[in-house]
């Protein structure tokens, strides 16, 4: 008996992000029919890397331009909903450090998005999974921030 081979379901997520005067944020979208926070995320985009598809799915979900890392951060699963099954999901995670906001993109009458501290995003999101990802990506971005300001006071002294 032959074995079947089961298809893996794979997106990618942006996790955005800048800094301002009061520290880092993060921009969460939520989702068309329920409402949830969530990352900007979806399918992999024929023709272009992994962390192009989620800036992609970041500027067409809350107008987000910026600069992805190639690298993803992590990972998280859901079960997805399709029309007669529910599938598990794989969803790698890339950062996007925002540049600008654009005033228009193809998603902004479907979506709210809106900026947080680091620990109101983790608290907004439904998913431990992806509260875990931004804690640790932004403890990360802040140590190394401390060490840079650490080596520039060295410099200078």
């Amino acid at each position: 008996m032959a074995k079947t081979k089961k298809k893996k379901f794979r997106q990618v997520a942006a996790l955005p992000y800048r800094l301002n005067g009061a520290g880092y944020e993060v921009v969460l979208v939520t989702t068309r029919v329920s409402g949830r926070w969530i990352l900007p995320k979806g399918w992999p985009i024929k023709g272009q890397r992994d962390n192009e598809a989620a800036a992609t799915e970041a500027f067409e979900e809350a107008g987000l331009v910026g600069r992805s890392r190639r690298t993803a951060l992590g990972r998280f699963t859901y079960a997805k909903k399709f029309e007669r099954r529910t599938e598990k999901v794989v969803v790698d995670v890339y950062p996007l450090e925002i540049v600008e906001q654009r005033r228009q993109w193809r998603e902004k009458d479907e979506r709210e998005v809106k900026a947080f501290s680091p620990i109101e995003a983790a608290a907004k999101v439904a998913e431990p999974a992806i509260a875990n990802l931004i804690l640790n990506f932004f403890a990360s971005l802040e140590k190394a921030d401390r060490t840079i300001a650490v080596s520039a006071e060295a410099t200078l002294a």
